[in-house]
């Protein structure tokens, strides 16, 4: 079932076509002026619209141009008395899919109405097809990120040579890496993910290295570190400007020598997987300053990939919504809200958090419809202007949100959330919710 805006003064003719569009099982809306119509497609978002072209307050193509600022990819159908062979050009040139001359019969109409559906029905499937065969990174229409993913692609078939990734915070560092594993010849192999700064500093080596029976107190069995588990695959070490200065030189040992000895363990095991690298540092200020080994760093830097912050590459903000928007619908089985009506603040934002920052921001829009931008408040939650909320209120928030849409279901709302259940219930029984659930 689709809604079509029908523009047209004639309140005769304009209910002979709703009527018929009822008749097919469509909705449909009436505005007699081009001011009604404006405030219709604002405020809604319509499949089709069929627009006279002759309304008491615009005419010729006036009233067009304004609704496809609007909507540019919203279809429409021009119906007009006037038999005008350079308004139908301007027209068509414009984008319409058909021009109609007045009279004509019903039936020409509802053809032209299920061709331009059908159409646009046809794009979008393809569009979502496309969109589910790859990742979100080969969405990126910049001639920056081409030449990123290209690049990538090409130093991905070097395995098992090492890259480094360099990029701010939220530009997608691990996804480009996830990406380069499963197009390297390589990723019939695991994809080993470590966050440097989430491992203690004491547990790191045995982390790392695995660990031997009877290594110390408490060791009782034999366990695989992640080097040990990353043979054949790929290893990829995020925020490596956090690693401490001795497990550099030992991790230095470890590319050089394809080797590694478990923590208390005489054997020497044989390693060889991919290393990525990434960090969001200046890691030549660190090899300066002496806190980063200058060995270490040519050693890792024998590919290096950098992302370009999202504020430099705006090409990619509105593909990568969509692209967003379209995963939470498969995800939760709703319709997403079109992304129209935000698009230019979209692209005049700056995005210090990147494209993590964008994805909040359409996760947001898509469950509450509404838009918040970096440390934006909403004045009905703020009681005292000197109180800014703490991240544990706004992570609440968050996971209200998504048990008021999974209507009180943990399960689904921890698939939403991106964490498992277990996790969602640890978080539920630290936060104090009061009778909100």
């Amino acid at each position: 079932m689709s809604l079509i805006l029908i523009v047209e003064d004639s309140v005769n003719l304009s209910f002979a076509l709703l009527e018929a569009f009822q008749q097919e099982g469509h909705k449909a809306n009436v505005a007699y002026t081009a001011k009604e119509a404006i405030e219709k497609v604002k405020n809604k978002r319509f499949d089709l619209i069929l627009l006279d072209l002759n309304l008491p307050d615009a005419k010729g193509t006036e009233l067009l141009q304004k609704l496809l600022n609007i909507e540019p990819e919203l279809p429409i159908i021009v119906i007009t008395g006037e038999k005008n062979p350079k308004i139908a050009v301007e027209s068509l040139k414009m984008g319409v899919f058909d021009y109609l001359i007045k009279p004509f019969e019903l039936e020409e109409v509802m053809l032209a109405v299920h061709r331009a559906l059908e159409g646009t029905r046809l794009k979008e499937e393809l569009y979502r097809r496309r969109l589910e065969s790859i990742p979100s990174y080969t969405v990126a229409h910049s001639k920056l990120m081409r030449i990123v993913i290209e690049e990538a692609r090409r130093i991905a078939m070097a395995w098992p040579l090492p890259i480094l990734i360099t990029g701010e915070t939220g530009t997608g560092k691990d996804h480009l890496a996830a990406f380069i594993h499963s197009v390297c010849p390589g990723d019939e192999g695991p994809f080993i993910r470590v966050n440097i700064p989430a491992i203690p500093p004491t547990l790191f080596e045995a982390e790392l290295f695995g660990v031997d029976k009877g290594a110390y107190t408490g060791a009782y069995a034999r366990r695989k570190g992640l080097l040990e588990l990353a043979h054949e695959g790929t290893l990829f070490l995020n925020e490596i400007g956090e690693l401490d200065v001795p497990f550099q030189v030992k991790l230095l040992q470890v590319i050089e020598d394809k080797s590694i000895r478990r923590l208390g363990g005489q054997e020497e095991i044989s390693v060889n997987f991919r290393l990525l690298a990434a960090t969001n540092q200046d890691i030549t200020k660190m090899v300066k300053k002496g806190s980063f080994r200058q060995d270490l760093f040519y050693r890792l830097s024998t590919f290096h990939l950098h992302i370009p912050p999202l504020r430099e590459r705006k090409e990619d903000i509105i593909p990568l919504a969509k692209y967003f928007l379209m995963q939470l619908e498969k995800t939760t089985g709703h319709k997403a809200p079109s992304i129209e009506p935000l698009s230019l603040k979209l692209v005049n934002y700056h995005w210090p958090g990147n494209v993590r920052e964008l994805r909040n921001v359409i996760e947001r829009y898509f469950f509450l419809k509404e838009v918040r931008f970096g440390l934006e408040i909403t004045p009905s939650k703020v009681k005292d202007t000197s109180h800014f909320p703490t991240l544990q209120e706004i992570e609440k928030e968050h996971i209200l949100n998504a048990l008021k849409f999974s209507k009180g279901n943990k399960t689904k709302a921890a698939k939403l959330l991106g964490i498992s259940r277990s996790t969602l219930q640890r978080k539920l029984s630290c936060i104090n919710f009061g009778d909100l659930i």
